[in-house]
């Protein structure tokens, strides 16, 4: 690890653990602080414990703090009022600088949506035009404007704003779509990536991810979402964890019934969505992602962030499959 590497991650440590005693408590910063110190020395059982400790935390200030949300019966009067077919229901991609200042990345998955859209309107949305969809409470956008809520909790925000009131398909800006996106993505109440359950180190466990969510905009998943998201912020002047969107929906899950139904009832689909970033760093060959791509998987989330698999070549010098999919796998393979 780098002389500069080593100083980020020491602030980065130092900065969490004094902000978690200032917002939370001690415990927190001491279980965050041990999760991160294992998970860097490799010690990944260790971690992992520290981590289990840590979401128990935080799920229980939730309900503690925030359970009474999760209670309050949905509004319904102007159900189905916006209803629109499935054939043409909405895609919403967020990309708050606009997509032309993206990572390359970012910008191939883009096309790749848009090219598989069909019928569905693509939207694209970016700090300029958010307004123009939603109307989000006064002390949000000045949270926002003070950086106290990041770029990845607004856009937290804004899925379920935007799902609540219009419904659609959320994608992220790092999915690639590698065919049409199938009618039964739009069909139901609910829809999210899901597979095989599996200690991930994440709650979801596999069961929903949320860059890939979907629906009617009646659902009470994304009501209850945004009536929670604007009741913490209201409150908070900092996210408890990165991932608390996925904390909110098993405390959601937890205290709604059907909420758990509309999640159970979504069936197994893109199993594979973790793997083509996977073999980025391999060798280009012909038809070495052949089976990935006549799978069933359509959605595959990629990261700009994971630069150890964004190299455009080997350490021998060869051309990688990053490097094949930045030129849109046209390089000599069959895709």
């Amino acid at each position: 690890m780098g002389e500069n590497r080593v100083f980020r991650v020491i602030k980065k440590i130092s900065t969490d653990f004094f902000q978690d005693i200032k917002y939370y408590s001690v415990k927190l910063a001491l279980l965050r602080t041990a999760e991160t110190i294992f998970q860097i020395l490799r010690l990944k059982n260790v971690s992992r414990y520290f981590q289990t400790k840590k979401t128990a935390y935080v799920l229980e200030y939730l309900k503690s703090h925030y359970g009474y949300v999760f209670t309050k019966l949905v509004n319904e009067e102007s159900k189905s009022e916006r209803e629109t077919s499935i054939f043409n229901k909405p895609i919403w991609i967020c990309w708050l600088d606009g997509i032309e200042h993206a990572p390359l990345l970012v910008q191939k998955c883009v096309s790749s949506i848009k090219k598989n859209a069909g019928n569905h309107p693509v939207n694209i949305i970016t700090q300029d035009n958010y307004t123009e969809f939603v109307t989000l409470p006064e002390y949000i956008m000045e949270k926002k404007e003070k950086g106290l809520i990041g770029a990845a909790h607004f856009s937290d925000v804004l899925r379920v704003c935007l799902l609540a009131q219009y419904g659609g398909l959320w994608l992220d800006a790092t999915i690639y779509c590698k065919g049409k996106l199938p009618d039964n993505y739009f069909e139901n109440d609910f829809f999210t990536c899901k597979s095989e359950p599996s200690d991930v180190g994440c709650v979801s466990k596999n069961q929903w991810t949320t860059f890939c969510l979907g629906g009617n905009q009646d659902c009470i998943i994304f009501q209850v979402l945004r009536n929670f998201f604007f009741e913490y912020w209201k409150t908070e002047d900092c996210a408890i964890d990165y991932l608390f969107f996925d904390d909110a929906i098993e405390v959601a899950r937890e205290y709604l019934s059907e909420i758990n139904y509309l999640i159970k009832a979504v069936p197994y689909n893109n199993a594979e969505r973790d793997c083509l970033i996977m073999r980025f760093a391999d060798p280009w060959e012909k038809g070495c992602v052949d089976d990935l791509f006549a799978g069933t998987t359509i959605l595959f989330k990629l990261g700009y962030r994971e630069k150890q698999f964004l190299n455009e070549f080997t350490n021998k010098g060869e051309p990688t499959v990053y490097a094949a999919f930045l030129k849109d796998f046209e390089m000599g393979g069959t895709i």
